[in-house]
């Protein structure tokens, strides 16, 4: 479990030896700030006064409705643009999202399998998340995918390790499952 890297949404449930990452859900929100991701960097253990190093800041969003201010998170914390698959409805927002983020990560859509590696052969991301409730999808996407997937991130409640997956996956994300 060394090599696996440790993300962790604000209010997730328990709390990881170490934070390798933030994840938070923006695609509900209009714009972001600054104080926005602190305190979620607050509520993750993350002194954010302390040098941050290769501690990543995933931003989950709308593809179709970004949120207003993610340039200026970005120069300055490590983002990654994680686009929502479940909401994508033209392939044109894609083009523009590789034009606009440097990283971009994608979380799947459960359930389609094909339409997931259509998207990853067209993308090329940087991450690729499993939701929680696809975790069944890991070694499809491992198998067809391959590297065009980058890293597989799979969403978890708890730290258990998925010994199933542990060969296979490059981290975790714990969640809030309430």
């Amino acid at each position: 479990m060394k090599h696996l890297k440790m993300y962790m949404e604000p209010h997730a449930g328990e709390r990881p030896s170490r934070v390798d990452g933030i994840y938070i859900d923006l695609r509900d929100v209009d714009s972001v700030s600054p104080a926005m991701i602190v305190d979620a960097m607050k509520s993750c253990g993350v002194d954010p006064k302390e040098p941050v190093g290769d501690l990543e800041i995933i931003a989950l969003i709308d593809p179709e409705k970004p949120p207003r201010g993610l340039d200026l998170i970005a120069s300055l914390w490590n983002l990654v643009v994680a686009l929502d698959l479940k909401l994508l409805k033209t392939v044109e927002t894609l083009r523009i999202a590789q034009e606009a983020y440097r990283s971009i990560a994608i979380r799947i859509h459960e359930g389609h399998l094909q339409y997931n590696l259509g998207i990853i052969a067209l993308l090329v991301p940087d991450i690729t998340i499993i939701p929680l409730r696809a975790r069944s999808m890991a070694r499809d996407l491992k198998i067809y995918a391959g590297a065009a997937a980058g890293r597989i991130l799979v969403e978890t409640c708890n730290q258990k390790p998925l010994e199933e997956l542990l060969p296979i996956i490059d981290g975790m994300v714990l969640v809030s499952c309430s």
